[in-house]
């Protein structure tokens, strides 16, 4: 009697002490959810899935007896949900969710095609990959190779654009180029190689300095979607956009291409670009569709 007393004297309700935290792993890896829950008596542990489905073990789901860690093998996408972790006694219940995302290496992006060339710059765009969705594709990585040496080298990492300018370039050199596409568990395999761009000789580049190198990007609708309009003007119309691989906001800037001088918009975005003031907002890139030029400027 006096050992059923002092239990109850200690008894404590259910707690969550660690919570479960959400997972990101590759298909076909496994995962470990694990948390830590007090109470005294010990509480009753079950798992649930996808609004209340009790987790079953099976050949891929295994509970572990007496303790709250839920070991999850052979992923699938459609293993990508929210798990909960309920612990119940006579005294009161508590749970803890976190969500499991299954993701698949991104397939190749398009074939680069070269928009430009300028100097010892190339400018590269390409499409992304079509069966990967936007979240789970979080960039791409450009890469190139001097005709002659056995590796390739990794211009920029993590674009998260559709196009990019590789500079710096040694000149009389041949390139070859491609892409591959990014997400949090790895790399995609290559795009098609574009092959070969001719870098110009040191005299030719002295002969065709020409100044400044304004970047006109034609990947808008590949790059960005439209969320809503924010001001609008007599020559242009500013919208908040979403970027499609990094889900940043940005502003974007439409302006009317009848009308308005090629040559006018480059130099609005260059005199903002080389002004460092905080009470003057960024620009980031030269945007150009069939009807409109685009501003895309920080938010």
């Amino acid at each position: 009697m006096r050992a059923r007393s002092q239990e109850f004297l200690f008894e404590m309700s259910p707690s969550v002490a660690t919570p479960l935290s959400s997972l990101t792993v590759k298909a076909g890896e496994s995962a470990v959810f694990t948390c830590r829950i007090c109470g005294r008596p010990r509480p009753n542990v079950t798992w649930t899935f996808n609004n209340n489905i009790s987790v079953v073990p099976d050949h891929r789901t295994i509970t572990l007896l007496c303790s709250p860690p839920l070991l999850l093998t052979d992923l699938l996408a459609a293993d990508s949900v929210e798990y909960t972790c309920v612990a119940n006694s006579d005294i009161v219940g508590v749970v803890t969710r976190a969500t499991l995302t299954v993701l698949n290496l991104p397939d190749p992006p398009s074939k680069p095609d070269m928009k430009t060339q300028v100097g010892t710059s190339v400018h590269l765009e390409w499409r992304p990959p079509s069966t990967v969705s936007c979240a789970q594709k979080q960039g791409n990585t450009t890469l190139f190779n001097e005709v002659g040496l056995d590796y390739w080298q990794a211009g920029i990492p993590y674009v998260s654009s559709t196009s990019k300018v590789i500079g710096d370039l040694s000149p009389r050199a041949i390139y070859k180029f491609r892409v591959r596409a990014n997400n949090t568990i790895g790399m995609s395999e290559p795009s098609i190689t574009y092959d070969f761009v001719a870098i110009p000789t040191e005299s030719e580049l002295t002969e065709n300095a020409d100044g400044n190198f304004t970047t006109w990007i034609s990947t808008y609708e590949n790059d960005f979607t439209e969320l809503e309009e924010l001001e609008r003007g007599r020559f242009s119309i500013v919208k908040k956009t979403s970027q499609n691989c990094s889900g940043q906001h940005f502003a974007a800037k439409y302006i009317k291409k009848r009308g308005t001088c090629k040559a006018l918009v480059e130099t609005e975005y260059n005199t903002v670009q080389s002004l460092q003031h905080p009470g003057i907002v960024r620009v980031h890139d030269l945007y150009e569709t069939p009807d409109h030029y685009l501003l895309i400027m920080q938010l």
